[in-house]
């Protein structure tokens, strides 16, 4: 072998070498790091969002003292919308028949509790998931995108978002006899705005607080 035939055999070894390398020293993200991740992004600015399985939603806005629960029947339509606004002062009640027929009321609640409504309106509503976060001592699942804990006889999966790391569900199984049987699913989200899930549409009735 002529010494310009080793020179090219030896370089692209060595550059083969150096990107193994620097591979290795590239830090590995372990499963409590990106739950700190997902709790710092999904601790941002704007309107966020829970979804309780297929029969609930809610939105909160805590900078406009705003929310909107929204209940779904299991074929999927709406059952029931409550909108509380001005800084939880004010309540509406959709409801909707199997139709889809809306009849809608709304009301001033009294100081006392409206004061109350204001405080819990300026808290997270994914405060107990963002605790969940902090508090777990999370472990990588299988997918790269999937923290999991598991406690007695349960165990609760994370799915982060690949491209931005916001988690955008969490489930927990009951385990028996090594089968993994769901007990509830949750979806999280922040939005920038939401101006259309507090449009009221239809005609309404204004009464006295129940």
């Amino acid at each position: 072998m002529n010494k310009k035939r080793l020179i090219g055999f030896v370089a692209p070894l060595l550059l083969v070498i150096a990107i193994a390398d620097s591979i290795k020293s590239e830090p590995t993200i372990n499963a409590n790091e990106m739950a700190l991740e997902a709790l710092k992004l999904l601790s941002g600015n704007g309107v966020e969002y829970k979804s309780i399985g297929k029969s609930s939603e809610h939105y909160r806005d805590t900078v406009g003292g705003r929310e909107v629960a929204i209940s779904y029947r299991a074929d999927g339509s709406i059952e029931n919308k409550i909108i509380v606004d001005q800084s939880g002062k004010r309540v509406t009640s959709i409801g909707y028949d199997e139709e889809g027929k809306a009849e809608a009321f709304t009301w001033t609640l009294p100081n006392d509790i409206a004061e109350e409504n204001k405080i819990l309106l300026q808290e997270s509503l994914l405060k107990d998931f963002k605790d969940q976060l902090t508090s777990e001592n999370w472990e990588k699942a299988k997918d790269p995108n999937v923290i999991k804990v598991t406690k007695d006889k349960t165990v609760t999966y994370v799915h982060i978002h690949e491209k931005n790391t916001i988690p955008i569900k969490k489930e927990t199984f009951n385990i028996s006899n090594d089968k993994e049987n769901l007990i509830s699913s949750e979806e999280y989200m922040l939005k920038s705005t939401a101006d259309s899930e507090f449009k009221i549409d239809v005609p309404v009735k204004e009464i006295v607080a129940p």
